[in-house]
C-alpha cells in the first residue's frame, strides 16, 4: 500500500452577504448561453463553436470539442450527458456530455437562436432570418423535427414553457408581440405587448408559472412583467438592456444585460442592483445551478458565479468540516473520510480527463471503494448527494 497522502477540502465561508465572483472560463470568446441540468454539472456555449463545461457547480470550466465553428447561441441539456446546442450553422446533439456531437436533421436550414424542451419528448428550436422566422417542434425527444405553421415576419429569439401545455415565444427584431400556446406548442397566438410600444430584440424570457413572467430586450431598453398570461404587461423599474432572466420559485430571480448590469429579486416584486465590480461587458445569459448558486456568462469569455448568504454550498457541505480521499496515489481501493456524517445517499464519482463520469459508487461510512477496474491515470473525484456536490479533488490511480 502506498503512503497515505490525503486530499483535503475544507469548506470555507464566502462571507455573510450574497456575492458574485469571476471564475476562469478558459476562453475569450463571447458566451451566449449557460445551463445547469444538475447542480454540479453545467455547460455554456458561445462564438466560434465554443463549448465549455463545469463539473463543480461553476467553480471551474474546461473546453470540450465543439460541434462546429459557427456561433452557438442556445443549449438545452436534460442531464449531464444528453443535450442539444443550436446556432448559426445548425442544431446538434450529444449523448456523452459534449465529448462527441451529431448533426440533427431539420426540415429547413436557418440560423437557430433557441432550443428548449417542454417535456422529455416535446421540444422546440426557434430562429430564422429577417423576414422569415421559423419554429420547429419535436415530439420524440429530438429524433425528428417538423416546422410549426406560424409564418412570422421576424426570427424568433426565445421559447419558454412554464408548464407542459403553456408556452411563450419572443421575436428578435422590431416586433412587439409575444406568442403564446396552450396546447403544448401545436398552435400559437400573438399577444401584442400593450400598452407598451417601442421595444426591440426581446431575448430575455422567463415565467414562474403559466400566468406570471418577465420579458426583456435591448437596443431600446425593455424589462416588462405580466401576471395575466401575457394579456397585459407593465414596465419593471429601473429599465435596462435585458438579455436574460432566470427565476427560482415565486420570490427569487436574476436579470442580466448590458454594461454588466445584474439585478436580483428576493421578494417576488422588487429588483435590486447587484452590478459586480467594474465590469462593463454585456452579460448574455444567467441561470440557477441550485437554490444557492447561479452563473452568468457574457462577452470575452466572462463567467460570474453567485452564491447565497453563508457559504453558498449545499447544507450537507456546511456540516462537513473536512473531507479526505486516499490513498493518493491509489492502486485498487480508495477510502473517503469525513469529520461529520455524510447523508445516506452520498456517492463518490470519478471523472476522467475529459470530464466523463467513469465510476459512481455509493459511500458506506469508510468502507473501501474498489477502483481496480480503472485504467492508470489522473482523475477528478467528487462526493455528491441529492443536494449536489459536497466536495471534490484530484487523485492518481496507478
Amino acid at each position: 500500500m502506498k503512503a497515505f497522502l490525503p486530499l483535503l477540502l475544507v469548506c470555507s465561508s464566502f462571507g455573510l452577504q450574497a456575492q458574485w465572483t469571476q471564475r476562469p472560463s478558459g476562453t475569450t470568446q463571447g458566451l451566449q448561453a449557460v445551463q445547469f441540468p444538475e447542480p454540479s454539472s453545467g455547460f455554456a456555449v458561445g462564438y466560434y463553436g465554443t463549448v465549455i463545461r463545469s463539473v463543480d457547480a461553476g467553480l471551474s470550466w474546461a473546453a470540450v470539442d465543439a460541434p462546429s465553428s459557427g456561433d452557438l447561441r442556445s443549449l438545452y441539456f436534460s442531464d449531464a450527458l444528453h443535450g442539444f446546442v443550436a446556432g448559426d450553422s445548425g442544431l446538434y446533439r450529444t449523448a456523452d456530455g459534449g465529448n462527441s456531437w451529431s448533426t440533427v436533421a431539420t426540415p429547413v436550414e436557418r440560423p437557430w437562436r433557441c432550443v428548449t424542451f417542454a417535456t422529455p419528448l416535446v421540444g422546440f428550436c426557434a430562429g430564422g432570418d429577417y423576414g422569415y422566422g421559423v419554429l420547429l417542434r419535436t415530439d420524440d425527444g429530438g429524433d425528428s423535427w417538423a416546422a410549426v405553421d406560424l409564418d412570422p415576419a421576424n426570427p424568433l429569439s426565445k421559447v419558454y414553457f412554464p408548464t407542459a401545455e403553456v408556452g411563450y415565444a419572443t421575436f428578435y427584431g422590431y416586433d412587439w408581440t409575444v406568442l403564446k400556446t396552450t396546447d403544448g406548442g401545436l398552435n400559437w397566438n400573438g399577444l401584442p405587448i400593450q400598452p407598451i410600444e417601442g421595444y426591440s430584440n426581446l431575448e430575455g424570457l422567463c415565467f414562474q408559472d403559466a400566468d406570471t413572467g418577465y420579458a426583456g430586450g435591448w437596443y431600446l431598453q425593455a424589462f416588462i412583467r405580466t401576471t395575466d398570461g401575457g394579456a397585459t404587461w407593465t414596465e419593471v423599474s429601473p429599465a435596462f438592456n435585458v438579455y436574460s432572466i432566470a427565476l427560482h420559485g415565486a420570490l427569487n430571480g436574476i436579470a442580466v444585460g448590458g454594461l454588466g448590469i445584474i439585478r436580483h429579486r428576493t421578494n417576488g416584486t422588487d429588483w435590486v442592483d447587484e452590478t459586480w465590480g467594474d465590469i462593463t461587458e454585456v452579460l448574455y445569459s444567467v441561470t440557477y445551478a441550485s437554490e444557492g448558486v447561479a452563473v452568468a456568462v457574457g462577452e470575452n469569455g466572462l463567467v460570474l458565479r453567485w452564491t447565497a448568504e453563508g457559504t453558498g454550498l449545499a447544507p450537507v457541505a456546511e456540516r462537513a468540516a473536512s473531507i479526505t480521499l486516499g490513498p493518493n496515489p491509489a492502486t485498487d481501493f480508495l477510502e473517503l473520510h469525513s469529520t461529520s456524517a455524510l447523508p445516506p445517499a452520498a456517492q463518490l464519482e470519478l471523472l476522467d480527463a475529459l470530464g466523463r463520469v467513469v465510476q459512481r459508487s455509493a459511500v458506506h461510512g469508510q468502507a473501501p471503494i474498489d477502483v481496480s477496474g480503472l485504467q492508470a491515470g489522473h482523475y477528478t473525484w467528487r462526493c455528491i448527494s441529492t443536494d449536489g456536490a459536497v466536495a471534490q479533488g484530484t487523485v492518481v490511480i496507478e
